[in-house]
């Protein structure tokens, strides 16, 4: 399937998307996930803020699709880009004790900053991207994830600090989207029983009316004994983020 991009929607679509953000069940679950203020005129920047992060897992599985190894730590999410300009900077904070390699543990804050935007693939739009549907059976990306709509996504270099010393150097990836995972922290296949198979990706069950912000820093080195099978991972989900600005006309 294509990558669908579907920001220039109309007013009648957008207006519908901004009430079912404040009309949909995040509220119940403790999320707000805007409508944030437009920018100003030819303002083509978002700014996203997150709190109660999530990390994912560790070495082995990095994915848990049945929520059983979702660690919650201080920290938060601040996330300022331009999908025009394809700039800006992404820096999560999370603190705790996580295993991202067969060999290393890190215990203390742990710091993603990415600042540079690189696009590997078409469908990445320059490196910042908003309005596109990716991974599960699309085919933009790997079906690690169910097939979501990203309001806003990024990729490019990130670093990894642990209390501010540089630790590793990897790529890096967000995605602001609608809600994969529910309160209980599964991802489901579509009966919303039994979790997500990324080997069946086109079976899933996706909340069009949640949103998430999905944070992801690892290697490209091959490790048949980890999931993804890179030798490195780090993985953030925060369920709990306010869109502060967005381009006017923004669908999320």
């Amino acid at each position: 399937m294509a990558v669908v991009p579907r920001r220039l929607v109309g007013a009648l679509l957008t207006g519908l998307a901004l009430l079912g953000a404040a009309c949909g069940d995040d509220d119940a679950v403790g999320h707000d996930a805007g409508p944030g203020d437009a920018g100003g005129p030819g303002d083509t920047s978002w700014r996203v803020v997150a709190t109660a992060g999530l990390m994912v897992g560790g070495y082995g599985d990095n994915f848990v699709y049945d929520g059983s190894d979702l660690r919650p730590g201080p920290g938060g999410a601040e996330i300022e880009v331009d999908p025009v300009a394809d700039t800006g900077r992404l820096e999560v904070t999370w603190t705790g004790t996580h295993r991202p390699t067969d060999a290393t543990t890190h215990t203390g804050e742990i710091r993603i900053v990415i600042d540079t935007w690189v696009a590997m693939n078409a469908w990445e739009l320059g490196g910042v991207a908003e309005d596109i549907s990716i991974h599960g059976d699309t085919g933009a990306g790997p079906p690690v994830m169910p097939t979501v709509h990203a309001f806003l996504a990024g990729w490019g270099p990130a670093r990894v600090y642990v209390d501010d010393a540089l630790e590793h150097e990897v790529h890096g990836h967000f995605m602001v989207t609608d809600g994969a995972r529910e309160p209980d922290g599964v991802i489901y296949r579509s009966d919303r029983m039994t979790p997500y198979d990324p080997t069946d990706p086109g079976d899933s069950w996706v909340d069009p009316d949640d949103r998430e912000l999905h944070v992801v820093a690892h290697t490209s080195d091959p490790d048949r004994f980890n999931y993804p099978m890179h030798t490195l991972w780090f993985h953030l989900n925060f369920e709990d983020l306010v869109i502060e600005r967005s381009p006017a006309g923004a669908v999320y």
